[in-house]
């Protein structure tokens, strides 16, 4: 028997079936052609039938709307035959008819593959971080996490979000004393509150997005996107030392618009990008300005386990008075490398020079900063981890307090990290990333000699 004979008939008896009030015996009959339509319909579709897949499929939703087999048929049919986006509806109705984890990550990936051949990444991509939460075991999680991947390369949009909560003892990077102290001159001056560390919660969002505007193997073109934000909750401590601040004191926002372009050769990446922007900074806005940067870098693969990297900027800042205008140049360089033997694992190093000119003799300076980073190749217990270990010298030459420093003023920073990401901790592609952190400033200003240790508790992608 073909199957336009099997058809018609098989059709016929779901409709009836499904309108008419039957005997016992009628209703086993019923629920036998039901299974078998089901049956007849997986075969359709494994023997490269689609049509015939969705004929019975969509025969089997007139007995029954919510068939969830039948949408799942569905789903799987309509993008073979051009219906890409009837697939994604099909599979998104058969998620919600889904009762177990098995069926909720057969359907999502099933609506995942129906959106991506729609051409809708991003919803493909949202679909494959639903099937992540329901993968039944390790293997189908690792491999949702490549399909994402797949995906995310070919979708043109590409959105990145980072949110992280703070407990700081010292969110305004004030100092340690209540009393400015000055090398070389001899006056004392005191402080006022908000000029002393003050302790509390910082808040920060990050959402970026980019667009590919072309690509081929050797070149890619984006158009970038993104809006920083940080908000923070002053402790009663902290309200106590400077009773006239406000959390919006400390707050600000930034927002950016780029164009970046970036070329490949067998062993050489390089790039170079522009960003124009706008910083508000405080409860009224009061330390805002504008900026344009230009910026390159490039990295050089020197063999499987390591690459150079260099980079460099150059950033306009303007406001409307002059009073935050800078100039700030960037150079630096780095290296990473994979290492074996006692302490196995990827390290990464780095060097980079800023030069700031300005017009208000207190910003101008130079600063060079130093950094060592080791992430074991092994997991520390639950956990993978990254420490990281830094310090920086600053120069202001032209700094006054009243007076003009002798000599200028002089930073010293030194700052140790330790990054910590559970294994196996995890939900739709997101993990919770823990990173404690320990700085000290000392300075010839005093003003300037701060200490903080904060616990940064952010989300990261896993994919």
């Amino acid at each position: 028997m073909n199957s336009k004979s099997i058809l018609p008939s098989t059709l016929a008896s779901l409709v009836v079936f499904a309108g008419l009030a039957f005997s016992a015996a009628a209703q086993d009959r019923i629920a036998l052609n039901l299974d078998s339509g089901r049956r007849l319909a997986q075969e359709a579709l494994l023997s490269g039938n689609p049509e015939l897949t969705r004929e019975l499929a969509l025969g089997l939703l007139q007995a029954n709307p919510d068939d969830r087999a039948a949408w799942v048929l569905l789903a799987a049919a309509l993008p073979q035959l051009g219906d890409a986006a009837g697939g994604q509806k099909a599979g998104a109705r058969a998620f919600a008819l889904s009762t177990t984890e098995t069926e909720k990550y057969e359907a999502s990936r099933l609506t995942a593959l129906a959106a991506m051949r729609a051409e809708r990444f991003t919803q493909s991509q949202i679909w494959l971080r639903r099937a992540a939460i329901h993968a039944p075991n390790d293997a189908q999680a690792r491999q949702t996490a490549r399909d994402y991947r797949l995906v995310a390369d070919r979708n043109p949009l590409r959105i990145d979000l980072a949110f992280a909560a703070t407990p700081s003892s010292n969110l305004n990077g004030g100092s340690e004393s209540a009393y400015n102290i000055i090398d070389g001159l001899p006056f004392i001056g005191v402080l006022s509150g908000d000029a002393q560390a003050l302790s509390g919660i910082e808040a920060r969002g990050d959402i970026s997005l980019r667009h590919r505007l072309s690509s081929s193997e050797t070149r890619q073109q984006n158009l970038t996107a993104r809006v920083i934000g940080r908000a923070v909750r002053l402790s009663d401590a902290a309200r106590e030392t400077a009773p006239e601040a406000e959390n919006g004191d400390f707050a600000y926002l930034v927002a950016d618009l780029g164009y970046g372009d970036r070329r490949v050769t067998d062993a050489l990446g390089y790039g170079w990008g522009v960003n124009f922007g706008r910083v508000w900074g405080g409860a009224e806005a009061e330390v805002s300005y504008s900026f344009a940067k230009l910026s390159a870098d490039g990295t050089y693969t020197l063999s499987d386990r390591a690459a150079a990297q260099v980079f460099s900027s150059m950033e306009m800042r303007w406001d409307g008075d002059g009073a935050r205008d800078a100039r700030i140049g960037t150079i630096g360089g780095g290296l990473t490398w994979v290492a074996d033997g006692a302490m196995p694992g990827q390290y990464a190093a780095s060097l980079s020079l800023r030069h700031t000119e300005s017009p208000t003799p207190n910003d101008r300076s130079d600063v060079a900063t130093a950094q060592l980073s080791f992430a074991p190749a092994q997991a520390i217990g639950p956990a993978s981890m990254r420490f990281t270990l830094g310090g920086a010298m600053s120069d202001y030459p032209d700094y006054a307090v009243v007076f003009v420093v002798p000599g200028g003023r002089q930073d010293t920073m030194g700052f140790a990290s330790v990054e910590v990401t559970p294994a196996d901790w995890s939900y739709a592609g997101f993990a919770p990333v823990l990173t404690l952190t320990r700085q000290i400033t000392r300075s010839n200003v005093s003003r300037f000699d701060t200490a903080e240790t904060s616990l940064q508790i952010g989300i990261r992608s896993t994919f």
